[in-house]
């Protein structure tokens, strides 16, 4: 028997949002927790573009081109459903993430003197981990959570904790023994929880905080919203220094930020040279110049019906905003609005 042509069903989406909430809550890199899952938004490369429409907006266009430093830019709306018949819809990739998990088997163990709650500290590798959701021991399983505190550093780089390290006091530790996150009490008091090796070697995470002694090591450039190995490739530096990692509670108000570049939608008479030229910009991609700016009128019907009265030197201008070819300060966005709701007025910013 042949082998079957029929393609594999996709799964099932983990989850689903809002456009307005990939633009402010779950863009690249935000960590979002689901039920069974705590999941860290992947890149844009990691993005399906079925069902994002293109957006034509010149001026704000231009403020992202500066504030990336990119030429080709490419404006478009978030994934949307497509066809729900066909189940074809847009996508965002998300990696699992951390990779560190605290079983849920309770038991009690003693931390400076003090009788604690502790559980399991695993990591995903580790055999007695199935599929994300489960750690197995001679005594039955038993479901796990993603451990609640990952590192980060000032530049937005982002990692598990080395556990092993920071318990054992030893960057680079090959030590094997089984961790345990251990609490004294019921909240986020980092002085109460300590983490803890089958052997007894304790060190409390409150120590984390405590940046003078490095306890978190240096950061490494880790950006895993791109890749699980994905790291910038200069070294991450802050005032000529190597930055040093900080603590960071994954559910904290501070841990992510969107960055946003916003621009009012003004009329489309105030752009239809602009919007005609991306409309067209395929008609004008043999124009390598200005001289060739009338020839391109001349000898192209489409480009001179479009084109008609536009005086050349303004046409090029719009060619060259549109590829990217200006690299001038664009206009600042509130004068351009307010010129055209109010009228003009000059030396608003």
């Amino acid at each position: 028997m042949p082998p079957s042509t029929r393609r594999k069903a996709a799964p099932p989406p983990l989850g689903e949002a809002r456009q307005s909430q990939v633009l402010q809550l779950y863009g690249p890199g935000a960590m979002v927790d689901l039920p069974d899952y705590s999941l860290l938004i992947g890149g844009l490369d990691f993005w399906n573009n079925k069902g994002c429409d293109l957006i034509h907006e010149p001026r704000l266009l231009q403020l992202v081109r500066q504030a990336t430093g990119m030429a080709r830019v490419d404006l478009r709306t978030p994934p949307k459903e497509v066809d729900p018949l066909k189940n074809v819809s847009g996508s965002i990739k998300a990696f699992r993430f951390p990779e560190w998990s605290v079983a849920q088997k309770v038991s009690e163990r003693v931390a400076f003197g003090i009788p604690c709650r502790a559980r399991p500290l695993v990591h995903f590798n580790d055999g007695c981990i199935a599929d994300w959701r489960t750690y197995q021991d001679d005594e039955g399983k038993y479901p796990v959570v993603p451990v609640r505190f990952v590192m980060a550093c000032a530049h937005g780089h982002l990692s598990d904790i080395r556990w092993r390290d920071f318990c054992f006091r030893q960057f680079g530790c090959k030590n094997s023994e089984r961790l345990y996150l251990l609490e004294a009490g019921t909240g986020n008091d980092f002085t109460q929880i300590y983490v803890q090796s089958e052997g007894g070697t304790t060190r409390k995470l409150a120590d984390a905080l405590v940046t003078e002694m490095s306890p978190l090591g240096l950061c490494q450039g880790q950006t895993p919203w791109l890749g699980r190995n994905a790291r910038d490739p200069d070294k991450c530096k802050t005032d000529g220094e190597p930055t040093q990692n900080r603590l960071l509670v994954r559910s904290a108000t501070n841990a992510y930020f969107t960055e946003t570049l916003t621009v009012i939608s003004l009329p489309e008479e105030a752009n239809s040279l602009a919007k005609r030229v991306t409309e067209l910009k395929d008609d004008l991609a043999l124009i390598e110049a200005q001289a060739d700016v009338a020839a391109a009128l001349k000898f192209n019907p489409r480009l001179k019906s479009a084109f008609t009265g536009v005086d050349p030197e303004l046409l090029w201008q719009s060619i060259e905003a549109q590829r990217g070819g200006i690299t001038g300060q664009a206009a600042q966005p509130k004068d351009e609005e307010l010129a055209l709701l109010i009228g003009p007025m000059d030396g608003v910013s």
